[in-house]
C-alpha cells in the first residue's frame, strides 16, 4: 500500500563491487542499498538499483518515499548519498527503512526567506548553519525550515533555539546560542575603521620616534 506522494521503481541486484558498480552507472543505473530491520541478512539489507534519472530526483529529498521493489513497497528515506561532483554524477544511494508510528531522527535544509533591513541598509548577511537535526513522526517531515528574516537589522542575529517549528517537530541541539545567520555591519566601514586604527597607531609612533630626537643627550657626551 501506498504511504507517500513519492514512489520510486528499483530492482534487485545480486552482483557487488567497485567494477559491477562502474557497469552500472554507464548503463544509466545507480547502486543503492535499503537498510531495514527484517530482511533476512546479515546486515539486513537489501542490494538494489534505479534509474539514474529518477534516483537523481529524489538523492536530496528529506521526506519518506515508497520504494518498489518486486511486487513489495518499502517506506523509507534517503539516508545518504555519495555525489560525484568532478562528473556530475550521483554514485550511491543509501535508503533507510522507517516505521510510520515511530519518531525519527533526520537533518532537513534551513531555508532564509525575505531580505533583511540591516542588507537594506548596507549591511551583509551571514548565514552560519545550513541544515538543522529534527525529530518527528516520518509522516510529518517537511522538505525544509523555513526562516523569515526580513525584520533583521544590522548587528542582529538568529540563534537555533529562536526558530520556530510546526506542532511534533522538534529540533534537536545542544547549544541554543548557536547562531543560524547574522547580519554585519558594511565591510566598507569596517575596512575605513581598520585604516583609522593603523594610521592612528603609526601616528604614534612617530610621535614618540620624534620625543626620543629631542631627549637630551647623555651625560659626558661631547
Amino acid at each position: 500500500m501506498k504511504k507517500s506522494d513519492i514512489s520510486l521503481v528499483v530492482e534487485m541486484r545480486e552482483k557487488t563491487g567497485s567494477a559491477e558498480g562502474r557497469r552500472l552507472r554507464k548503463s544509466g543505473k545507480v547502486p543503492a542499498v535499503l537498510y531495514g530491520n527484517d530482511f533476512g541478512g546479515a546486515k539486513d539489507a537489501l542490494m538494489i538499483i534505479g534509474d539514474n534519472i529518477e534516483m537523481r530526483k529524489i538523492a536530496r529529498h528529506s521526506g519518506i518515499l515508497d520504494l518498489e521493489c518486486d511486487g513489495k513497497t518499502f517506506t523509507a528515506m534517503v539516508h545518504n548519498f555519495q555525489w560525484d561532483y568532478l562528473h556530475d554524477r550521483l554514485d550511491h544511494i543509501d535508503f533507510k527503512e522507517v516505521t510510520l508510528g515511530q519518531k525519527i531522527k533526520t537533518n532537513v535544509p534551513i531555508v532564509l526567506t525575505g531580505t533583511p533591513v540591516g542588507v537594506d541598509h548596507g549591511g551583509n548577511l551571514d548565514q552560519l548553519v545550513h541544515d538543522v537535526e529534527i525529530e518527528c513522526l516520518p509522516s510529518i517531515i517537511p522538505e525544509n525550515i523555513t526562516i523569515d528574516i526580513s525584520e533583521l537589522d544590522i548587528d542582529q542575529s538568529v540563534t537555533i533555539a529562536e526558530v520556530k517549528t510546526e506542532e511534533g517537530i522538534e529540533l534537536i541541539f545542544s547549544d541554543g546560542v548557536q547562531l543560524i545567520c547574522a547580519v554585519h555591519p558594511p565591510r566598507v566601514i569596517e575596512e575605513e575603521e581598520a585604516a583609522e586604527a593603523l594610521l592612528e597607531g603609526e601616528e604614534g609612533e612617530a610621535g614618540e620616534a620624534a620625543d626620543g630626537d629631542d631627549a637630551p643627550a647623555a651625560e659626558g657626551a661631547e
